[in-house]
Protein backbone atom coordinates (compact mmCIF):
# COMPACT_ATOMS: atom_id res chain seq x y z
CA UNK A 1 0.00 0.00 0.00
CA UNK A 2 1.39 3.36 -0.98
CA UNK A 3 1.84 6.06 1.64
CA UNK A 4 -0.78 8.83 1.17
CA UNK A 5 1.72 11.58 0.26
CA UNK A 6 3.34 9.35 -2.37
CA UNK A 7 -0.02 8.49 -3.91
CA UNK A 8 -1.01 12.17 -3.94
CA UNK A 9 2.25 13.16 -5.66
CA UNK A 10 1.80 10.50 -8.35
CA UNK A 11 -1.85 11.45 -8.94
CA UNK A 12 -0.86 15.10 -9.50
CA UNK A 13 1.82 14.26 -12.07
CA UNK A 14 1.39 13.99 -15.84
CA UNK A 15 2.94 11.44 -18.19
CA UNK A 16 6.62 12.32 -18.65
CA UNK A 17 6.89 14.29 -15.37
CA UNK A 18 9.76 13.59 -12.96
CA UNK A 19 9.19 14.42 -9.31
CA UNK A 20 11.59 15.97 -6.89
CA UNK A 21 12.61 13.90 -3.85
CA UNK A 22 9.55 12.71 -1.89
CA UNK A 23 9.84 11.56 1.75
CA UNK A 24 7.31 8.81 2.37
CA UNK A 25 7.44 7.13 5.77
CA UNK A 26 11.21 7.44 6.10
CA UNK A 27 12.04 6.36 2.54
CA UNK A 28 12.88 8.76 -0.27
CA UNK A 29 11.49 8.45 -3.79
CA UNK A 30 12.01 10.15 -7.14
CA UNK A 31 9.23 9.21 -9.53
CA UNK A 32 8.97 9.35 -13.30
CA UNK A 33 5.53 8.74 -14.79
CA UNK A 34 5.82 6.68 -17.97
CA UNK A 35 2.15 5.85 -18.39
CA UNK A 36 -1.19 6.29 -16.67
CA UNK A 37 -4.05 3.83 -16.92
CA UNK A 38 -7.44 3.87 -15.22
CA UNK A 39 -7.71 1.58 -12.20
CA UNK A 40 -9.31 -1.83 -12.72
CA UNK A 41 -11.11 -4.08 -10.32
CA UNK A 42 -8.96 -7.12 -9.52
CA UNK A 43 -10.26 -10.44 -10.80
CA UNK A 44 -9.42 -13.84 -9.42
CA UNK A 45 -7.74 -14.85 -12.67
CA UNK A 46 -5.44 -11.80 -12.53
CA UNK A 47 -4.36 -12.11 -8.90
CA UNK A 48 -4.65 -15.81 -8.02
CA UNK A 49 -0.93 -16.57 -8.53
CA UNK A 50 0.12 -13.53 -6.50
CA UNK A 51 -2.29 -14.40 -3.67
CA UNK A 52 -1.09 -18.01 -3.65
CA UNK A 53 2.57 -16.94 -3.47
CA UNK A 54 1.85 -14.44 -0.70
CA UNK A 55 -0.07 -17.07 1.31
CA UNK A 56 2.73 -19.62 0.92
CA UNK A 57 5.36 -17.05 1.92
CA UNK A 58 3.42 -15.96 5.01
CA UNK A 59 2.62 -19.51 6.15
CA UNK A 60 5.82 -21.32 5.19
CA UNK A 61 7.81 -23.02 7.92
CA UNK A 62 11.34 -21.84 8.52
CA UNK A 63 14.10 -24.33 7.63
CA UNK A 64 15.16 -25.13 11.24
CA UNK A 65 11.52 -25.72 12.24
CA UNK A 66 10.94 -27.93 9.20
CA UNK A 67 14.12 -29.95 9.83
CA UNK A 68 13.17 -30.50 13.48
CA UNK A 69 9.71 -31.73 12.43
CA UNK A 70 11.22 -34.08 9.85
CA UNK A 71 13.72 -35.47 12.39
CA UNK A 72 10.88 -36.26 14.81
CA UNK A 73 8.91 -38.07 12.09
CA UNK A 74 11.88 -39.97 10.63
CA UNK A 75 12.22 -43.69 11.25
CA UNK A 76 15.78 -44.44 10.21
CA UNK A 77 17.06 -48.00 10.29
CA UNK A 78 20.65 -48.76 9.40
CA UNK A 79 20.70 -51.99 7.41
CA UNK A 80 24.36 -52.06 6.43
CA UNK A 81 26.60 -53.90 8.89
CA UNK A 82 29.33 -51.40 8.08
CA UNK A 83 27.36 -48.53 9.58
CA UNK A 84 25.48 -50.22 12.44
CA UNK A 85 28.23 -49.17 14.87
CA UNK A 86 27.23 -45.57 14.23
CA UNK A 87 23.78 -46.25 15.63
CA UNK A 88 25.27 -47.89 18.73
CA UNK A 89 27.73 -45.00 19.16
CA UNK A 90 25.21 -42.21 18.75
CA UNK A 91 21.93 -43.89 19.64
CA UNK A 92 19.28 -41.20 19.42
CA UNK A 93 19.50 -39.35 16.07
CA UNK A 94 19.36 -36.12 18.06
CA UNK A 95 22.73 -37.02 19.56
CA UNK A 96 24.42 -36.96 16.17
CA UNK A 97 26.86 -34.05 15.90
CA UNK A 98 25.96 -31.05 13.79
CA UNK A 99 29.12 -30.00 12.05
CA UNK A 100 30.12 -26.39 11.71
CA UNK A 101 30.59 -25.10 15.27
CA UNK A 102 33.16 -25.98 17.94
CA UNK A 103 30.46 -26.80 20.49
CA UNK A 104 29.15 -29.60 18.26
CA UNK A 105 32.45 -31.45 17.89
CA UNK A 106 32.01 -33.67 20.92
CA UNK A 107 29.08 -36.00 21.49
CA UNK A 108 28.26 -37.26 24.98
CA UNK A 109 28.73 -41.03 25.18
CA UNK A 110 30.67 -41.27 21.93
CA UNK A 111 34.15 -42.81 22.10
CA UNK A 112 37.11 -40.47 21.83
CA UNK A 113 38.88 -40.81 18.51
CA UNK A 114 42.46 -39.72 18.00
CA UNK A 115 43.32 -38.53 14.54
CA UNK A 116 46.68 -39.66 13.13
CA UNK A 117 49.40 -37.05 13.20
CA UNK A 118 49.93 -35.21 9.95
CA UNK A 119 53.07 -36.40 8.16
CA UNK A 120 55.92 -33.88 8.19
CA UNK A 121 55.95 -31.50 5.29
CA UNK A 122 52.22 -31.79 4.45
CA UNK A 123 49.75 -28.99 5.06
CA UNK A 124 52.47 -26.36 5.51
Amino acid sequence: MQPPNLREAVNNMKVGDISGPIDAQGAWYIIKVDDKQPSQKATYENVSDEVRQHFMYENAKQVPELLEELRKQANVQIVSETYRDLQRMYGDPGAMPVFGTDSDLSVPGAPDVELPAEPAGEGQ
